[in-house]
C-alpha cells in the first residue's frame, strides 16, 4: 500500500464501521485474501456496487473514466482483459502501488471482486512507529 502505508507500520482497524452501511469509493479496508482466508491485506475500495469495471490494453477504468493507466510502462505480467459488473455485495479492491506498475499489487485487477463478507473493517489510523503515527486518509 505505499505510498499510504509503509513497510513495519502498524494500524488500527475499525472492525464495526460496516455494521450499518457498506465501503465507499476511496476507503482504505482490511480484507481477507481470497487465496488464503487466514491472510489479511490492505487495500483501497475503487469501486463499489453497481459500478462497471474494465481492464483492458494497460488501463483500468470505472464507469468508464479512466482510473489507472499503464499502456506506457513495459511489463513481463500482463494483466487479462477483463470486465465486470459490480453485485450488490462485490467490491473492487487495489493497492496504493498499482499506479506505480500494473504488477506491483496483487488485488482484484488479478482475482476479481471481493465480497462484503470478506471486508473485516476500514483502516483508520497509523500508531507505529509513534513517529509516523497518523490518520490513514
Amino acid at each position: 500500500m505505499e505510498p499510504t502505508l509503509l513497510p513495519g507500520e502498524r494500524v488500527l482497524v475499525n472492525r464495526l464501521a460496516y455494521r450499518r452501511h457498506s465501503p465507499a469509493r476511496g476507503d482504505v479496508v482490511l480484507a481477507r485474501d481470497l487465496r488464503e482466508s487466514k491472510r489479511l491485506l490492505i487495500k483501497r475500495v475503487a469501486a463499489v456496487p453497481g459500478d462497471a469495471v474494465r481492464q483492458d490494453a494497460g488501463r483500468l477504468s470505472v464507469n468508464g473514466a479512466v482510473m489507472l493507466d499503464w499502456s506506457d510502462v513495459r511489463t513481463d505480467v500482463p494483466l487479462p482483459e477483463a470486465a465486470w459488473r459490480l453485485a450488490a455485495d462485490e467490491f473492487f479492491l487495489i493497492g496504493d502501488a498499482a499506479d506505480l506498475h500494473p504488477a506491483a499489487s496483487t488485488d482484484s485487477r488479478a482475482w476479481g471482486p471481493v465480497a462484503k463478507r470478506l471486508i473485516v473493517g476500514r483502516v483508520w489510523a497509523v500508531y507505529w512507529p509513534p513517529s509516523r503515527a497518523r490518520r490513514v486518509e
